[in-house]
C-alpha cells in the first residue's frame, strides 16, 4: 500500500469475470501463509473465520466493520471521504487447544488509504470512537471505569448519531448528536442508574474526540466529517478543502445520550 501498488490490484481483478467486487477486503502486515492457514476454535471450517466470514463475530461485537471491495473502490474513489481497509493479524498467545498454542485471526487496526495515496495505520486502540459514527454498527461493550477501578460494563446497540457541519471565516465546524440505548452486562460498585448514565456518556464522547484527535494529526478524516460538508454545501466545501477541511478545532460539540434499556439481573437505583 505504501509503494501504491493498490491500483495494479485491482486492475489485476478486473480481468477476471469470475472474480466479484462483493468479496471482503483485508490488509495485513504478517506473513501471508500464516493468515492463510489459520483456523478457528473447535476444529470448525475455515469459512467460519473472520477471513471468510466476518459478519458473523461483527453482530457479536460492532469494533471493527468489515469492508467489501466494492464499498472500498467508492469510498476511495469519492473526493471527500476517506476509506480504510481493515487490518488482520495472527495472535499466537491466547488460545491453546490440547496443550499447544493456537492461532487465530483477530483485528489489529486500520490502514487508511485513498485513490493513490497511503495516509497512515491506525490501531484498535486509536479508533475507538469510529463505532459511534457508522450507521452499520450493531452491539457494542462500553467498559466505564472511576478512580482507574472497572465500575460497569454496557452494551450498546445500534447508536444512532447525526453531524451538523457549518462554515465560519473559510473553517468548518461540526456539531455531532449521538442517541445510544444500552445494557447492563457486569456490574463491579454500587452505583446510580443516572451515575452510570453519566459514566456513559463521558467515555463515549471521550472516545470520539480521541480518534479524532489522533487522526486529525494524521491528517486524517476519520469521520468523514468533510463528507457531510459536501452533502449539504458542496460550494463551501470545495471552497475550503485543500486536502481536508479539518482543523484542530473543528470537532465542537458532542451531545451524548445513553438510556439504559435494561439493567439485566441488576437492581439499580434510580
Amino acid at each position: 500500500m505504501k509503494e501504491r501498488k493498490v491500483g495494479e490490484v485491482l486492475e489485476l481483478i478486473d480481468r477476471y469475470r469470475e472474480i466479484r467486487y462483493l468479496a471482503w477486503v483485508f490488509s495485513t502486515r504478517d506473513p501471508l501463509d500464516e493468515v492463510l492457514i489459520a483456523t478457528p476454535f473447535f476444529r470448525l471450517s475455515p469459512k467460519a473465520s473472520i477471513l471468510h466470514n466476518p459478519e458473523q463475530s461483527y453482530r457479536q461485537s460492532s469494533i471493527l466493520a468489515p469492508i467489501r471491495l466494492q464499498k472500498f473502490v467508492m469510498d476511495s474513489n469519492e473526493k471527500a471521504k476517506t476509506s480504510y481497509i481493515p487490518e488482520l493479524s495472527v495472535r499466537k498467545d491466547q488460545w491453546k487447544e490440547n496443550q499447544k498454542p493456537h492461532e487465530v485471526l483477530r483485528y489489529s487496526g486500520i490502514q487508511i488509504y485513498d485513490k493513490d495515496k497511503y495516509y497512515a495505520r491506525m490501531s484498535l486502540e486509536e479508533i475507538k470512537g469510529l463505532p459511534w459514527l457508522n450507521k452499520h454498527t450493531i452491539r457494542l461493550p462500553v467498559d466505564l471505569f472511576s478512580d482507574n477501578k472497572l465500575v460497569a460494563v454496557l452494551v450498546a446497540e445500534k447508536p444512532e448519531y447525526d453531524v451538523k457541519p457549518r462554515v465560519k471565516y473559510d473553517k468548518a465546524y461540526f456539531d455531532i448528536s449521538v442517541k445510544v440505548k444500552a445494557g447492563v452486562n457486569e456490574l463491579h460498585a454500587d452505583v446510580t442508574e443516572q451515575e452510570l448514565t453519566q459514566l456513559a456518556q463521558k467515555e463515549i464522547e471521550h472516545q470520539i474526540r480521541q480518534t479524532f484527535q489522533t487522526a486529525f494529526e494524521k491528517r486524517i478524516d476519520i469521520y468523514n466529517l468533510g463528507e457531510s460538508l459536501f452533502r449539504r454545501n458542496p460550494y463551501a466545501w470545495k471552497r475550503i478543502a485543500s486536502g481536508t477541511v479539518l482543523n484542530k478545532d473543528s470537532l465542537q460539540t458532542i451531545n451524548v445520550n445513553v438510556q439504559i434499556v435494561y439493567p439485566g439481573r441488576y437492581k439499580l437505583s434510580p
